[in-house]
């Protein structure tokens, strides 16, 4: 019901924001098709009992309820932060919001996998609920950089190039998703210990951490630590005021 309403709204808001939110829902329901690749790299098996099946790829049984939720998971953050940065919050209002993304995946995560939605198996670190804590991270990145991007090169989709967005997002996905999530990963899918997993885990985390705060100082002027140090300013002042490099 969720992604019916956004669709609506959509298709309404469509001349005002030029389709960019029906783009993107179109973009992150082709996340399905990578959801396969990602759940091996990460071992988690989506149930299928009683469950329409929509395909099967890598041995993985996709079922129908995972194209609304990649719809909306990936296509409607894109938007979310893509219209954030339009707004020119400050930097501690953006560092505010990504945060309660993170907090929000978790919430939703949690009863997902305590109702046998879909499980995460194998040696799992940081996994106090079933659900790893090192998942909301690695799953925000490509999201974050997808509407960064389509914030600050609005050249790049205009008209025609409008339809990069449909590939822009699962390409984020399956970029960004894999490559800081490459130490747990290959954690998972070696005989290592716990603690070494763990590791690995806040590798992961770090990776995408130092992207994700790169993202900032280059969108809202700050990163976490000096968006919280200092008072509110609007991205453009953030930005106006930024020390300059140093010339040589």
């Amino acid at each position: 019901m969720a992604l019916v309403g956004l669709c609506v709204y959509a298709f309404r808001e469509r001349r005002r924001t030029g389709g960019i939110l029906v783009l993107t829902l179109v973009g992150g329901s082709l996340c399905t098709f990578v959801e396969p690749f990602v759940d091996n790299l990460g071992k988690v098996w989506l149930r299928q009992e009683n469950a329409e099946i929509l395909f099967t790829w890598l041995g993985r049984p996709m079922p129908v309820w995972v194209l609304p939720f990649t719809a909306l998971y990936w296509g409607g953050q894109v938007y979310l932060f893509y219209r954030l940065f339009q707004s020119r919050p400050t930097a501690k209002r953006f560092w505010s919001v990504y945060g309660v993304v993170l907090m929000s995946a978790c919430l939703l995560e949690v009863p997902s996998t305590s109702l046998g939605l879909y499980d995460y198996f194998g040696n799992q670190p940081l996994n106090p609920t079933g659900y790893p804590l090192y998942w909301p991270f690695i799953y925000q990145s490509g999201v974050l950089v997808a509407a960064a991007l389509l914030h600050a090169c609005p050249e790049l989709f205009q008209g025609w190039k409008a339809l990069r967005l449909v590939l822009l997002i699962p390409m984020a996905e399956i970029g960004f998703l894999t490559m800081t999530g490459l130490p747990i990963f290959i954690a998972l899918h070696t005989e290592v210990s716990t603690g070494v997993a763990t590791i690995a885990a806040f590798a992961s985390i770090f990776m995408v951490i130092t992207i994700v705060s790169e993202v900032g100082r280059r969108v809202v002027g700050q990163g976490p630590v000096e968006a919280f140090r200092q008072a509110d300013a609007p991205i453009d002042e953030a930005v106006r005021t930024r020390p300059e490099p140093a010339r040589t």
